[in-house]
């Protein structure tokens, strides 16, 4: 480095370490807020490092008010005023961000998606919300509340939610959820679809997202998280089944249905 360059960077960090902490608080909410970038702050010396430590509230606080429109924050109602809920927040907002731009290529393929396309972009950006706000509820009798709840129009948005987000998965999605899977069992089919969906109301959007074939080229751990867990789920979802299908014939002696499928044959 350049003697001169040398100066003003050793200048820099002297500036920087010098300036008051009032100074610091007054200048972090004007920076925009992601992960990478507040880690960032953290770094520069000790006395930024211990301004965020020491003021969450206040600076959490500030870059909420500053950028965020109330709108944005009412979205998430249950998210905490903290850094990990900030952490939390520009996540799905970037969640929301990516799907808004990819549904129209993910929905131009195929004739069978295209109505999906354009004025149905809205409601499945706002089912997306809602699935947001159904993750964020800690227990089962909390988001039994939530559900019964909700406006029948709301309702009938987080169900568009789910088979648009199935009915898409059908054709990008990977296997089991890949339509060209176990394509002519209509039982299976329906089988796998349901706990596709379960999926989607228990981990929200981020589970979709992460099934698409642009992220999951990006997972070097493929098939990824997702994939993954829904496996399980479904091998779980087909235990329950095989435990159901005892019925009793006409002589009353118990004996399985004929269908059975394994999850991990097509």
């Amino acid at each position: 480095m350049p003697q001169q360059a040398m100066h003003d960077h050793d200048h820099q960090g002297m500036t920087l370490t010098l300036l008051p902490v009032e100074i610091i608080l007054e200048i972090i909410p004007h920076v925009p807020f992601s992960p990478s970038q507040f880690n960032s702050l953290r770094m520069i010396n000790s006395t930024f490092a211990s301004a965020i430590a020491s003021h969450e509230k206040s600076l959490v606080a500030a870059i909420r008010t500053r950028q965020y429109s109330d709108h944005t924050i009412a979205s998430f109602p249950r998210l905490s005023p903290t850094y990990s809920g900030l952490n939390t927040l520009h996540s799905r907002l970037d969640t929301i961000s990516g799907l808004f731009v990819l549904w129209p290529r993910l929905t131009s393929n195929t004739s069978d998606l295209s109505w999906l396309r354009d004025r149905w972009l809205t409601i499945h950006k706002l089912g997306t919300l809602l699935l947001y706000r159904l993750q964020d509820c800690s227990t089962h009798d909390a988001r039994t509340d939530l559900l019964n709840a909700l406006p029948t129009t709301s309702l009938a948005t987080l169900y568009f939610m789910l088979y648009s987000s199935v009915k898409v998965l059908r054709y990008h999605g990977p296997e089991p959820i890949n339509g060209s899977y176990s394509k002519d069992d209509t039982e299976a089919r329906a089988d796998i679809e349901l706990a596709f969906e379960e999926m989607l109301l228990q981990h929200g959007p981020d589970f979709f997202v992460a099934l698409l074939p642009a992220e999951r080229a990006q997972d070097c751990s493929e098939p990824g998280w997702a994939v993954s867990m829904a496996a399980t789920a479904l091998s779980h979802s087909n235990s329950r089944l095989h435990a159901s299908a005892l019925i009793r014939s006409e002589d009353g002696v118990p004996h399985l249905r004929e269908h059975e499928y394994d999850v991990g044959s097509a």
